[in-house]
């Protein structure tokens, strides 16, 4: 063996003896990896407690939340749907309520047209001339205020009950003018059946022409005057007979000029209650009970 040989085994010799002595024993490293071994245990395990808590603290909530969310704003747009089929529902339940107000006082609302003055009254008799001069007054008679009469329907109906305020108003302001035009229209017809005496005296074509019936009548009492002329018996003289006539036509112009002014109004009436025209706005649930 050479000399370089020598020496480069004298030097390993060495080395390895000077490792032996840094090595520790075998039973110090043996315990030194059990504490490596359960030091990363337990930071393995630290890991993964830290990784739960903050997935329970922090990722559970946050999709709880977005749940949470979600279903809340569901719920708002089911909220509003059923918020608008009630409002609907309470907007149809109204107007059949205020169809049925106006169905109601239809009836007597065209009763301010005194229009049972021309049906429904007893037969006067006819032998009594007090009582058929009493009767026609009561016919051409036409002293019902229109006005102050459909007010009345409208109290008596309690229409702020039954209607809201806006629309209680609108059919008072309906009513106010429409009694207004029909009590002119009274007056006016009232001062012309007045003074349809004068008015015929001066123009008789203005009377109502008599019908078959009385033309039946006259022709049978010429017949009878001829009849009773040859006989030799007095009658009565013409003329009394024609003012008589002219009597009966006034009076029978009278009483239909009164019952074309009843049966004018009254149908004004019914046309203008089932025809009229509520504000929109105002058809919601009345804050009022109805009775």
């Amino acid at each position: 063996m050479s000399a370089s040989q020598s020496r480069l085994e004298r030097l390993r010799e060495r080395w390895r003896a000077r490792s032996r002595k840094q090595r520790p024993p075998p039973h110090q490293l043996t315990r030194v990896d059990v504490w490596l071994t359960r030091a990363a245990s337990i930071a393995q395990a630290g890991v993964l407690l830290a990784t739960i808590v903050g997935f329970y603290y922090t990722v559970i909530p946050l999709y709880q939340k977005a749940a949470l969310d979600e279903l809340i704003a569901r719920r708002e747009i089911e909220l509003k749907e059923a918020q608008a089929s009630i409002l609907v529902a309470k907007r149809e339940a109204y107007e059949q309520r205020r169809a049925n107000f106006t169905s109601a006082i239809e009836f007597a609302a065209v009763d301010c047209s005194d229009v049972r003055t021309s049906f429904r009254q007893p037969a006067p008799n006819f032998n009594d001339a007090g009582a058929l001069r009493a009767d026609h007054e009561r016919r051409i008679r036409l002293n019902v205020e229109v006005t102050p009469c459909l007010a009345s329907v409208l109290t008596k109906y309690e229409v702020a009950k039954r209607l809201t305020e806006l629309d209680a108003r609108h059919i008072g302001s309906v009513f106010a003018a429409l009694g207004e035009q029909i009590d002119r229209q009274r007056i006016e017809a009232a001062a012309r059946v007045a003074d349809m005496p004068n008015l015929a005296a001066r123009d008789p074509t203005i009377l109502v022409l008599v019908g078959p019936s009385v033309q039946h009548l006259d022709e049978v009492r010429a017949e009878q005057r001829k009849r009773l002329a040859e006989i030799g018996m007095r009658l009565p003289a013409l003329e009394e007979n024609a003012r008589e006539r002219f009597q009966y036509r006034v009076q029978i112009t009278q009483s239909q000029m009164a019952n074309d002014y009843r049966r004018n109004a009254s149908q004004a009436i019914r046309e203008a209650v089932r025809g009229i025209q509520w504000p929109r706005e105002a058809a919601l649930a009345p804050t009022a009970p109805v009775q």
